[in-house]
C-alpha cells in the first residue's frame, strides 16, 4: 500500500469517528494508528474503507439514538446550486419536533428518516 492510500484510508476512519472525538486532528492521529495496525495484520486498502464505514454507520446510530437526530455538518451543493445540510433522525416525531421551514421533505433512507436542510 503507498503513503497516499495509507492516509486515504485514515482519513476515511478520521472522518467515521470525528463525531464521537469531536476533533478532526485527535481522530486523524487515532485513525493513522488503527490503520497501521490493521496493515501489520494483513489488511487490504478496500477492507480497511470498509471497516471505516462500519465504524461510521455504528457511531451514526449511536448519536441518532441519544440525540433523536444526527448531522455530520457537510455542506452539499444541490443541482440547482442550493447548499444544504443532510440531516438523519431517530423517528418521524424527532423530525417534526426539530424541523423547521428551511428542512426539506423527509424521506425513509435504509430505515432512517432523512432531509435535507437548505
Amino acid at each position: 500500500m503507498t503513503k497516499s492510500e495509507i492516509f486515504k484510508a485514515a482519513h476515511a476512519f478520521a472522518r467515521a469517528s470525528v463525531c464521537k472525538i469531536g476533533d478532526y486532528m485527535v481522530a486523524f492521529q487515532y485513525s493513522l494508528k488503527v490503520v497501521y495496525k490493521k496493515l501489520k495484520l494483513g489488511a487490504s486498502f478496500v477492507q480497511l474503507e470498509m471497516a471505516a464505514k462500519e465504524v461510521s454507520k455504528k457511531y451514526e446510530a449511536e448519536i441518532i439514538k441519544q440525540e433523536g437526530f444526527f448531522t455530520n455538518n457537510r455542506v452539499f451543493t444541490t443541482m440547482k446550486g442550493t447548499k444544504c445540510k443532510v440531516y438523519k433522525f431517530a423517528s418521524k416525531e424527532d423530525y417534526m419536533r426539530i424541523a423547521d421551514k428551511s428542512f426539506g421533505m423527509p424521506f425513509d433512507c435504509d430505515g432512517v428518516i432523512t432531509a435535507y436542510k437548505y
